[in-house]
């Protein structure tokens, strides 16, 4: 199994390839669109690390630039039981001291349960 630097750079290693994500953005009022809701692709064109070991990281492990110039963080976690009381840091910390972020996401390596997932569902641009 992965240690934690492994899954960080694991990561790393597959945002690097440029991936495509399709987030839900709000409509724009005066907008057709129906639902509330669009989903909207955005392709990573560059990732780094935020800083490494024993670096102040203010809860961001990895930072990325979007096709549209969003700025996004990634919180990589490796935890075999993500739990609310986890969740709730995790947020905080990215929210709190890496506010400047377009969307923030979170990558866990076990088992999320169900009122962390709750918890982040409830979170605008996570």
């Amino acid at each position: 199994g992965f240690d934690w630097r492994q899954f960080d750079v694991f990561i790393l290693d597959f945002l690097s390839t440029g991936p495509t994500f399709d987030v839900l953005e709000p409509i724009i009022p005066g907008s057709t669109a129906q639902g509330g809701q669009l989903s909207i692709s955005h392709k990573i064109i560059h990732c780094q690390p935020y800083g490494g070991e024993g670096d102040d990281q203010r809860g961001i492990d990895i930072v990325a630039t979007t096709d549209s110039g969003e700025d996004w963080a990634f919180q990589c976690k490796h935890s075999p039981n993500f739990g609310l009381t986890e969740a709730r840091e995790a947020i905080r910390l990215a929210k709190s001291e890496y506010p400047h972020a377009n969307r923030y996401f979170l990558f866990v390596s076990g088992v999320v349960k169900p009122k962390a997932l709750d918890l982040i569902a409830t979170e605008t641009n996570w």
